[in-house]
């Protein structure tokens, strides 16, 4: 017979579990970070899918991206529409409407979407994390799921879940959820690094006939 254990070999055991969470999750940021702090400029392809949970509806869009640290980034979508930000101030342009929307950057869900662009530690600043195991079946092989809590959350963004690839650090799927229950998913493709994007790209100026508003 083995030896009966002793008591708080359970709680030790737990405690060298959690040790060894941490030491991973903390990898994963920082495997994350290394892999895009050295890009200055990004362009690339998205794919965006928002569902409204009180309506349950769902809503795809496609478009491409310009991102440029430090956090200039625009959307442009396919068949028209824009979301553009110069780090201080964010614009959104709906044709539908012909309103052009302006609000202060850091209240929108579009800059934790990009976080993991701008390097020096910006996920690790920015949210508190916990890794999740992802089922096989749903997912590539290597693919986990990161879930934050802003350090300061806003009716906008209360989580974002990204899927990661656990062995290269490489971003697959990024998602936003609001204070409502609302998600906003991106999944981003053909990513090219270190592009030339001038500043004036992240300020449109605003299509003839458009109003502005500012909530």
């Amino acid at each position: 017979m083995g030896a009966a254990p002793r008591r708080g070999d359970d709680g030790a055991e737990d405690d060298v579990q959690k040790v060894a969470a941490h030491a991973r999750l903390v990898a994963l940021l920082e495997r994350i970070e290394r892999r895009y702090q050295r890009y200055k400029t990004v362009k690339g392809r998205f794919e965006q899918v928002v569902h409204l949970h009180d309506q349950d509806r769902t809503r795809i869009k496609k478009g491409s991206l310009l991102f440029k640290r430090p956090g200039r980034l625009r959307f442009s979508f396919d068949g028209g529409g824009w979301v553009a930000s110069d780090g201080e101030w964010l614009r959104a342009y709906d044709p539908e409407a012909k309103t052009v929307y302006v609000m202060k950057a850091k209240r929108s869900l579009y800059p934790p979407v990009l976080s993991f662009l701008e390097g020096e530690d910006a996920l690790k600043k920015s949210f508190a994390w916990r890794l999740v195991e992802v089922p096989k079946d749903q997912h590539e092989a290597g693919t986990v799921a990161l879930v934050g809590r802003p350090q300061k959350p806003t009716p906008a963004v209360v989580q974002v879940v990204l899927l990661v690839d656990e062995h290269t650090g490489r971003l697959r799927r990024v998602m936003v959820v609001d204070a409502e229950g609302n998600t906003n998913r991106f999944t981003f493709d053909e990513m090219r690094a270190g592009v030339g994007i001038p500043n004036k790209a992240f300020r449109p100026r605003k299509p003839r006939g458009a109003r502005v508003v500012k909530p």
